[in-house]
């Protein structure tokens, strides 16, 4: 499995400034910087961040995107200030650092994800849109490129959830899924590289009861002589239900880049 860690100045200031108007923080490293970044955005255009954190719940609508076009000039200018000056360099650590993880993990987590999916993934490539390790993200946009920064909460938090999303691109985009995606990588995948056992489960607690459900089947997918998670997520849907969406999981991802 091939990733290609990447930053992109645009993506960058528009995640910091969604994340933030949010309070999607990932740890209170940088705070004052992201504050510092903020606090210039402001005093550019408040009525605009205003107008902006009323429809960051409809991400998802025409809308949102249309009126991401009008923030392009401020992004732009923001781009140009020492504010982002500092958080782009922070970022770009964080990206050096996050390509060194995947460096010592790829090889032992690929062998773990076919394994586990029974899925031939070490050939394939991915482009990950880093974004500020203080600020959570963690997208699939499709097209085999994925938005990722966090704080690296526990060993091998990341590559454990950049498998998260790359399963994302093998399953469909419903709860169901998502459900077997966090068993897989979550909880079987954290459990191989750390120790341990689940449940507990990791990842979105909306999930959590369709996983438990999920388990005794789960359990016999694990035990079986070969695997394909793809069957294993067609054979264990349920009748539809409402959906949960903990969160989008398509985003607005990198200008110029999808």
């Amino acid at each position: 499995m091939d990733l290609e860690f990447a930053i992109n100045r645009d993506y960058l200031a528009r995640h910091t400034l969604e994340s933030m108007l949010q309070g999607k923080y990932s740890s209170d490293t940088f705070r004052d910087d992201l504050a510092a970044f903020l606090s210039v955005a402001r005093g550019m255009d408040e009525g605009l961040l205003r107008e902006w954190q009323a429809l960051l719940p409809r991400q998802q609508q025409p809308a949102y995107g249309e009126f991401l076009l009008r923030c392009d000039p401020l992004l732009k200018k923001l781009e140009m200030t020492d504010a982002f000056g500092r958080l782009h360099s922070q970022t770009e650590q964080y990206r050096a650092e996050t390509a060194a993880r995947w460096r010592a993990d790829g090889d032992r987590s690929t062998a773990d994800m076919e394994n586990i999916t029974g899925l031939d993934v070490a050939g394939e490539r991915f482009t990950v849109w880093i974004t500020h390790p203080s600020l959570k993200n963690g997208v699939y946009f499709g097209n085999q490129q994925i938005g990722w920064g966090h704080a690296e909460d526990f060993p091998h938090y990341t590559t454990i959830y950049l498998w998260h999303e790359i399963l994302h691109s093998k399953l469909p985009d419903e709860d169901h899924a998502h459900a077997v995606i966090q068993l897989a990588t979550d909880d079987e995948l954290r459990v191989r590289l750390n120790g341990g056992s689940y449940p507990p489960h990791m990842g979105h607690e909306e999930f959590f009861p369709e996983m438990d459900r999920l388990l005794p089947a789960w359990r016999n997918y694990l035990w079986a002589p070969s695997r394909d998670i793809r069957t294993f997520e067609a054979d264990t849907r349920q009748a539809p239900q409402p959906l949960i969406l903990a969160a989008p999981r398509r985003g607005h991802g990198p200008p110029g880049n999808l």
